[in-house]
C-alpha cells in the first residue's frame, strides 16, 4: 500500500497528516489540526467540531475517499 507524509506549507490552520491509498480506488487521509495564534476567531471556532484537543492544542481529523 502506497503511503505518503503530507507537510503543512502555512495558513491560518497547521497540520501535520499521512496518507494511505486504500485497495483502489480509495484513501484515507489522518493527522491532526490546530488554528495558528494569527487566525481569526472563526477558524479556530470551526476546528472545535474536530474534537478535544491533545495536550498541544491539536485536535484530530480523518478523511476517506475514492479517487
Amino acid at each position: 500500500m502506497p503511503t505518503a507524509v503530507v507537510h503543512d506549507t502555512g495558513g491560518p490552520a497547521g497540520a501535520g497528516c499521512d496518507l494511505a491509498a486504500e485497495p483502489y480506488p480509495g484513501y484515507l487521509l489522518e493527522g491532526r489540526v490546530a488554528a495558528r495564534p494569527s487566525a481569526s476567531p472563526d477558524i479556530a471556532d470551526l476546528l472545535k467540531y474536530f474534537g478535544s484537543p491533545d495536550a498541544a492544542g491539536r485536535r484530530p481529523f480523518s478523511l476517506m475517499g475514492t479517487f
